[in-house]
């Protein structure tokens, strides 16, 4: 590969990067480095076809279990298979134990791709560079994304409202959606949650909070995720040049400086078509915001208190919205907009209720969810049919349960791995802890007993007073995982030391039965034969693993020579 360009990320948006890199047909990769973590993102033709990253959420056991691909309870034999074989694809693994459908797998590796593509999206600081490559076949169980789709996912789920605002801002004080598009948006994956939103920006050249304004009915996030996404495009065009303020929230002054820097002057005049920011609102309307200020404050304070309860009792859309199972279309958008006016984050800044800001952005977003569910017929009948299949309730309780069986068992994956990389440097300690760990959570996997035993083994001096403890924990990793060599070729290493050659044969012999070519295990049986056979006396305590084995002593000497040592006096004594 050659270098084509490097650069950093705070010399410009990432999805500008992303678009510049698509709108120029580019073949290669883009590797984004910041801190320990590099995710990279694989080109063709400006349509991404792969990525890299490290990320456990963007893990394919991870996603298969999100999309309902797999069951929680696949996810330990999941992981099982992925230790065995760390170099493995993962989404092969998870079709493979998951037993995915043939055209599942596209879809899973779509979105294992996507993720870890979208996840660049997450680092604020950090390098990038851009490598170009021959151009070859690309697999054909990858599917190109257009990288809109990213862009805006990406902006969507890991910028933050600060960096969405602020890098808008280095673009321009307000946007208008061109009028020539037409189905060029589509490619975005915009839906019906998105139209007011399109719909405000094609009417009116809107700044990000006069945006958020005319759309209140739509999360002032997913607002704000799009103007990022078709600006960063080119598809939104900044009216009047760049802004010298905006009503986004606090930044650090390093933004504050770089978005200063790019702004024209003070002196010059706000475009005529800009809806000017709540700071510019007459002295005389802000009094008599604060005049009713008390009374909304009350009202809206008891509205996030009883909407969280319903919540916390895992209440279903409909109970959340306030309208009855059968309520109309109008019913329902009467509720969500009486709903939403009062919880939108404007109202909340008005009235003083900055304490209650969190409280009411997580009100608002199951608001919205629930709006966005039930306002669309076909989303509608698919959720009353979950309703009445157990009820929302149910089904939130069981989706937490596996969630949370899966990020248990992702954590004591990642305790396992570490612990192997410390027992791999003979940092045997570290080990036990990281064994130890993943025992706690996740004490059903076989290869977790075996970790602990052999690195606690390592740790102790006195072999003796671990003895028991450790062949149980080899005999209980046999047990959860009969199929793998590990535990048996343990035993076989334990039963070596304490000069227990043929216990130490028998425990070798099984772990070649399940795995002829492993080389650790094929190495002890030949040193154990040797000893069997005599050519090297057994010692009690052999050395640990990693020193020399000591030369066996010299034979000892035939009478027939001992005699020519003695001479005559041994004959005299006959």
């Amino acid at each position: 590969m050659a270098v084509v360009a490097t650069g950093r990320l705070a010399d410009r948006p990432i999805g500008r990067t992303l678009a510049t890199v698509a709108q120029r047909r580019f073949t290669g990769e883009l590797v984004v480095t910041s801190g320990a973590a590099t995710s990279t993102i694989r080109w063709r033709d400006g349509y991404v076809v792969g990525a890299t990253g490290g990320h456990p959420a963007d893990s394919a056991v991870k996603v298969a279990l999100g999309a309902g691909l797999i069951s929680s309870s696949k996810v330990g034999e999941v992981l099982a298979a992925l230790g065995r074989a760390p170099a493995a694809d993962d989404v092969s693994v998870v079709a493979e134990v998951g037993r995915l459908a043939p055209e599942h797998v596209p879809r899973l590796r779509r979105r294992v791709v996507a993720n870890r593509a979208m996840r660049v999206f997450a680092y604020a600081e950090g390098e990038l560079v851009l490598e170009s490559e021959p151009a070859g076949p690309t697999p054909p169980e990858i599917v190109p994304i257009d990288a809109r789709v990213i862009v805006y996912q990406g902006a969507l789920a890991h910028l933050t409202d600060e960096r969405l605002h602020h890098d808008v801002a280095r673009l321009g004080h307000a946007f208008q959606l061109r009028p020539e598009l037409g189905e060029a948006l589509d490619a975005f994956g915009f839906g019906a949650a998105e139209a007011p939103v399109l719909d405000a920006l094609a009417a009116l050249s809107v700044s990000p909070t006069t945006l958020v304004q005319a759309a209140p009915e739509v999360d002032p996030r997913v607002s704000l995720a799009v103007l990022y996404a078709v600006a960063m495009w080119g598809y939104a065009e900044p009216i009047g040049g760049r802004a010298a303020t905006t009503t986004a929230p606090p930044v650090s002054a390093a933004a504050t400086s770089a978005a200063a820097a790019a702004a024209p002057a003070p002196s010059a005049p706000a475009p005529a078509n800009v809806t000017p920011p709540p700071a510019s609102t007459p002295r005389r309307g802000a009094t008599r915001r604060t005049r009713t200020g008390a009374v909304d404050a009350s009202a809206i304070r008891a509205l996030v208190s009883e909407r969280l309860e319903r919540l916390a009792a895992r209440a279903d859309h409909f109970e959340l919205l306030g309208v009855r199972a059968d309520a109309a279309p109008d019913e329902i958008r009467r509720a969500y907009f009486d709903i939403a006016r009062q919880l939108h984050p404007d109202r909340i800044t008005a009235v003083g209720l900055e304490d209650l800001r969190a409280d009411a952005q997580r009100v608002f977003a199951q608001i919205n969810a629930a709006f966005g569910v039930l306002s669309h017929p076909k989303r509608r009948a698919e959720y009353e049919d979950v309703l009445r299949a157990g009820g929302e309730g149910e089904r939130r309780l069981r989706e937490d349960e596996a969630e949370a069986t899966a990020e248990r068992l992702l954590a004591a994956e990642e305790h396992f791995q570490r612990g192997e990389v410390a027992l791999r440097r003979h940092m045997f300690p570290a080990a036990v802890a990281e064994a130890r760990a993943a025992l706690e959570l996740n004490p059903d996997e076989g290869a977790h007993h075996a970790l602990w035993a052999w690195a606690t083994w390592n740790a102790t001096i006195d072999k003796g007073s671990v003895l028991a403890p450790v062949r149980a924990a080899l005999a209980r990793a046999i047990e959860l995982a009969p199929k793998d060599p590990t535990g048996f070729l343990y035993l076989g290493k334990v039963a070596r030391a304490e000069g227990e050659d043929h216990e130490a044969q028998r425990w070798l012999k099984q772990a070649l039965a399940i795995a002829p070519s492993h080389a650790e295990a094929a190495a002890e049986a030949r040193i154990v034969e040797l000893r069997l056979k005599g050519t090297r006396k057994p010692a009690t305590r052999p050395p640990p693993l990693g020193e020399p084995t000591p030369e066996p002593p010299e034979p000892s000497p035939s009478p027939a020579t001992d005699d020519k040592k003695k001479g005559l006096f041994s004959r005299f004594k006959r």
